[in-house]
């Protein structure tokens, strides 16, 4: 009874010793796996920056001389190509005036066969007929509705005008009619005033000759 918990105790510490050194071995293989992936991502990145750099440089290089050769070239090619570039303008513009009255002759030839072409079978004149027929009535109802509104519009100015007319005719007949007794009142009013100066002047002339009458008398009485 007393043997068997000693070989469980001395059994149980070198297996937990061991399972120590196991974990840390794993460890140390992990750490050492995680410094390799890392060293070989900077020594890729490197690499690739390198040879992007690398091939820039080759790039740039190459266009230079590309460069170079055609500013080289370029001289001799205008020199040599100009009289051949001016020649074939001159051709072009030849061409061109001889081309574009036939093919404007062609299109308009075309534009008339197709305009003529669906008179010429019963069944499309049928067809192009109604669409005349549609056509006109539509013409019509347009006319018709522009007749309409001209109309409208004559008869409405008419009458604006027509009214226009008849308030000025009120009002130069109103007038008219104002000044006509405004002059019968002055008339009126200078023919009494006269009237009235007449007789005035008729009265004093009649005292006037009653007086030198009297007088006279006096005069023979006093002389009989």
């Amino acid at each position: 009874m007393a043997a068997t918990p000693q070989s469980s105790n001395g059994s149980s510490r070198p297996r937990s010793a061991a399972t120590r050194r196991r974990a840390t071995a794993a460890r140390r293989r992990t750490t050492a796996q995680r410094s390799k992936t890392t060293t070989s991502r900077s020594t890729t990145t490197a690499r690739s920056a390198t040879a992007r750099t690398a091939s820039a440089r080759r790039s740039a290089a190459a266009r230079r001389r590309a460069a170079t050769r055609a500013s080289a070239n370029g001289g001799t090619s205008v020199a040599n190509g100009s009289v051949e570039g001016i020649a074939a303008q001159v051709a072009g513009f030849a061409e061109s005036a001889v081309l574009v009255p036939v093919g404007a002759a062609l299109e308009l030839g075309d534009r008339v066969v197709g305009a003529l072409r669906p008179w010429t079978a019963p069944d499309t004149a049928e067809k192009e007929l109604k669409k005349v027929q549609r056509d006109v009535r539509r013409f019509e109802r347009r006319g018709s509705t522009a007749r309409n509104r001209l109309v409208r519009q004559v008869r409405t100015r008419r009458n604006r005008v027509t009214r226009v007319l008849r308030k000025r005719r009120t009002q130069v007949t109103r007038l008219v009619r104002g000044q006509r007794r405004q002059a019968e009142r002055t008339v009126r009013q200078r023919t009494r005033q006269a009237r009235v100066q007449v007789k005035r002047q008729q009265r004093q002339v009649s005292k006037t000759l009653q007086q030198q009458t009297r007088q006279t008398r006096d005069r023979v009485q006093q002389y009989v």
